[in-house]
C-alpha cells in the first residue's frame, strides 16, 4: 500500500480543525500520514490537536504536528512538502472537509491510468454544511491556466515524484497562492486522471481564514512574474509551447486585472441595476 501525506496548515482554528481532521482520519484508505503545521496560532489549536493526537487510535493513520512562527501559509506548506513522507501529496485547508472515498478513489485511479495525477470535482458549503454550488474540474490542466481558473487545490491528490524539484509555494504572494503553485505543477503534466465525483467539500464562511492576516488585493506583477519565470528555466519539462501558456495565462491575468479595476470605481448602485438585468436573461 502506497502512503498518502495530507498537508493542513493552520492558524487559529481551535473551533473547526478537528471537524477536518477527522474527514481525513475517517477515509477509507489505510495509509495515511497527516501533517499539520501551526502558523503561530495564539487560540486553543495545539491543545486541540494535541488531544486529537492521544485520542488516534489507529497506527496507520499518523498525525504529525509541528508549530512554527507565523510565517505564512507558503511557508506552511513549503514545510509540509519537506517533511512529507508519502508516495501521494494533497493539500487541505484546515477548514475544508474531504469525503471517507476521496483518496482511495483517486489512488485507485492513478494508478489504474499510469497517471501523475487526480484531479476531482468539488462542493461548495455553508457553516451548517448544506450544499449550495457544484464545481466540476472536467478539462484539461493546462485549461485552469488559459482561463485563469482554480480547481481548488485539495481536488488534486499529487504522485510524489511528479512535483518537480525546487517547485514551492510562492510566500511572495499575500493571496491566490494556490493558483500559483497548482498552475505551475499543471504546467508539467501530461498525464491526468479525472474523476466526475464531488470528492472535497469548500468550506465557505465567515470566519477567519488562514490568509487572512495578509494585506488585501491580487499581486498581479508578482503572479505573471513567478509564473513565466517557472515556465522559461524549466522550458524541457513543460508539456506544452511555454510561450504560448504564458501569453494565454498573462491576457487572462490582465482581463481579471480590468474587472477588478472597474470594479472598484463601479458606484454600488450601478452594480446592483447590472447584477438585477443580469440575473432576468437567466
Amino acid at each position: 500500500m502506497n502512503p498518502v501525506s495530507v498537508i493542513i496548515p493552520t492558524f487559529n482554528r481551535a473551533n473547526i480543525i478537528e471537524r477536518t481532521i477527522a474527514s481525513v482520519l475517517a477515509q477509507d484508505y489505510p495509509e495515511i500520514e497527516i501533517i499539520v503545521v501551526d502558523d503561530g496560532s495564539i487560540d486553543a489549536t495545539d491543545a486541540v490537536i494535541r488531544n486529537i493526537i492521544e485520542r488516534n487510535s489507529d497506527d496507520r493513520k499518523q498525525i504529525r504536528y509541528y508549530r512554527q512562527a507565523n510565517l505564512g501559509a507558503c511557508v506552511a506548506r513549503n514545510r509540509g512538502m519537506m517533511l512529507a513522507t508519502g508516495r501521494y501529496i494533497m493539500f487541505l485547508d484546515s477548514d475544508d472537509l474531504i469525503v471517507p472515498a476521496k483518496l482511495s478513489t483517486q489512488v485507485r485511479q492513478i494508478e489504474a491510468d499510469n497517471s501523475q495525477c487526480s484531479i476531482c470535482d468539488f462542493e461548495c458549503i455553508d457553516a451548517a454544511g448544506n450544499v449550495f454550488q457544484y464545481t466540476s474540474n472536467d478539462k484539461h490542466p493546462h485549461d485552469f491556466i488559459r482561463s485563469l481558473t482554480s480547481p481548488s487545490i485539495s481536488t488534486v491528490l499529487m504522485r510524489r515524484d511528479s512535483i518537480l524539484p525546487g517547485l514551492q509555494w510562492n510566500a511572495q504572494l499575500k493571496r491566490i497562492q494556490d493558483i500559483d503553485f497548482i498552475y505551475k505543477y499543471f504546467a508539467t503534466i501530461s498525464r491526468w486522471s479525472y474523476i466526475n465525483r464531488a470528492l472535497f467539500r469548500y468550506n465557505l464562511h465567515d470566519g477567519e481564514r488562514i490568509s487572512d492576516t495578509y494585506k488585501k488585493g491580487v499581486q498581479y506583477h508578482v503572479l505573471r512574474d513567478s509564473f513565466g519565470a517557472y515556465l522559461f528555466s524549466n522550458k524541457s519539462l513543460i508539456t506544452t509551447d511555454p510561450g504560448d501558456l504564458f501569453n494565454a495565462y498573462a491576457c487572462a491575468l490582465r482581463k481579471h486585472q480590468f474587472k477588478n479595476a472597474l470594479a472598484s470605481i463601479t458606484p454600488v448602485f450601478l452594480k446592483k441595476i447590472f447584477k438585477y438585468f443580469t440575473a432576468a436573461e437567466h
